[in-house]
């Protein structure tokens, strides 16, 4: 299964009890999207790119403090490589899954929606989301019935 509980960690405190709260789910939503076409991207997610412009992997595993410094970094990575239409990274909680960042240039890259579903509501956005913390992060959803 992809993984996609990163994003729902981002500024949250997790109790040291390894349960969330259900309102962590709350005003979010999970869309599904498929690439029509190969998407060229700056790749960041392996020793030998980071080591191509003299990074290493605290260029994405950062605390929020450095957090501003991997930002600028990566603005100039993409604008040194015009022909990349984003990046791929390493997510910084995703132990070894990876992210991508895309971003338009010029023509838009061939994207369509497959589905989008609210965290809040039961459905497969919602699974999806509860398996990937418990699968990838060892937590669980205080989910009430």
């Amino acid at each position: 299964m992809p993984w996609s509980g990163e994003g729902i960690l981002r500024g949250t405190d997790i109790p040291k009890t390894g349960m969330l709260s259900d309102t962590a789910l709350a005003e979010v939503s999970l869309t599904r999207m498929i690439a029509g076409e190969d998407i060229t991207v700056a790749v960041l997610d392996t020793q030998a790119g980071l080591a191509a412009i003299n990074q290493d992997g605290s260029l994405a595993g950062c605390t929020w403090r450095e957090y501003r410094d991997s930002r600028i970094t990566c603005t100039k990575i993409r604008v040194g490589t015009p022909a990349a239409a984003g990046v791929r990274y390493r997510c910084r909680h995703g132990r070894d899954e990876q992210a991508v960042m895309l971003v338009e240039r010029g023509a838009a890259s061939d994207i369509s929606i497959d589905a989008t579903g609210d965290l809040a509501d039961r459905g497969w956005a919602r699974n999806r989301v509860i398996d990937s913390l418990l699968d990838d992060f060892g937590l669980v959803v205080d989910v009430p019935w």
